[in-house]
């Protein structure tokens, strides 16, 4: 019997917003390009498979880690229905105010992300 690789995938969903965005408006002209998450999820399995030299590998973990109960919520509900229209769970956390009126900030998204990447990696 073949061994399964269970791989656990964590994303820091403004991160990848904004890269989604950069690839979007295109280096050249004609190089405008969009994210299939599907796909990309598709392809990092085969990538993984073929490091690996096995066919059996699966991402039963999917997450992407974001802020919630902000405006720009509301301008991101597209990208959010791709991702969890890949199988992607969310996982949101409140924002909280910053200093001197800046608007509000993300509080402790990153460190739960390398959290519970760390405990999948060890479980």
């Amino acid at each position: 019997m073949d061994y399964v690789y269970k791989v656990a995938l964590h994303i820091d969903s403004n991160y990848a917003y904004h890269v989604a965005g950069f690839l979007a408006h295109g280096l050249l002209p004609d190089e405008k390009i969009t994210i299939n998450w599907k796909r990309f999820l598709s392809y990092l399995t085969g990538y993984i498979g073929d490091i690996l030299r096995s066919e059996n590998v699966v991402i039963p973990e999917k997450f992407y880690y974001t802020g919630s109960f902000v405006s720009a919520d509301m301008t991101r509900q597209a990208y959010f229905h791709e991702l969890e229209s890949a199988g992607i769970n969310r996982v949101s956390f409140p924002l909280r105010s910053a200093n001197a009126g800046q608007g509000l900030k993300e509080d402790a998204v990153d460190t739960t992300l390398v959290f519970n990447a760390t405990k999948n990696f060890y479980s």
